[in-house]
């Protein structure tokens, strides 16, 4: 499905398709799909996981290094973070993003920017989803976002003998698009 949005596929690890944009996009995507496998008493579940790979912060980091008081040359010098969606609630009314690490007052920049982009919320509106994490890993100078849908996924029961796939429609595959290249050109 993603191929028809204009991805082709390149060499990946072992379990993990790789999927690279076309070369019109700027910076290049990235996408690594993979599933999550987590085994009940008398049921597999395998939950897919999106996630999309690029090399350098986004420019919302750095958009008022002025009037913060922080600053950092290189994104070199920005230590780790992680910047994870939470939801609450029976029926997820309420949704914040949760900032770790030792380089927390820059993923609150980019949880700043998130908010104000509307971008995480429209994903949201279109697409139910388990697991939404961004990672900054200074030491391969890559920012990871990785998205878990609930649809994608796949249900293997023993007993009674089910395979059960929620299957993500054309829709949903556009809202990821859209989402990875805004926060791709951010």
């Amino acid at each position: 499905m993603f191929e028809v949005q204009g991805f082709r596929r390149i060499d990946g690890p072992a379990g993990t398709l790789v999927l690279l944009a076309a070369p019109a996009t700027d910076p290049p995507i990235r996408l690594e799909l993979s599933y999550r496998v987590r085994r009940r008493l008398l049921a597999r579940v395998y939950h897919l996981r999106v996630r999309l790979v690029r090399v350098g912060l986004p420019a919302v980091i750095w958009a008022d290094d002025a009037t913060s008081g922080l600053s950092a040359a290189r994104s070199g010098e920005v230590a780790p973070f992680v910047v994870e969606h939470k939801v609450t609630g029976v029926v997820a009314t309420s949704s914040q993003l949760e900032v770790k690490g030792p380089g927390a007052a820059f993923g609150e920049r980019l949880a700043a920017g998130l908010r104000r982009s509307g971008a995480l919320e429209r994903l949201r509106a279109a697409l139910d989803l388990e697991e939404f994490r961004i990672e900054w890993a200074p030491a391969s100078g890559e920012i990871r976002v990785t998205v878990g849908p609930y649809p994608g996924s796949y249900l293997y029961m023993i007993i009674p003998p089910v395979h059960y796939t929620v299957r993500l429609k054309p829709a949903e595959v556009e809202a990821l698009i859209v989402f990875f290249e805004e926060f791709g050109r951010s």
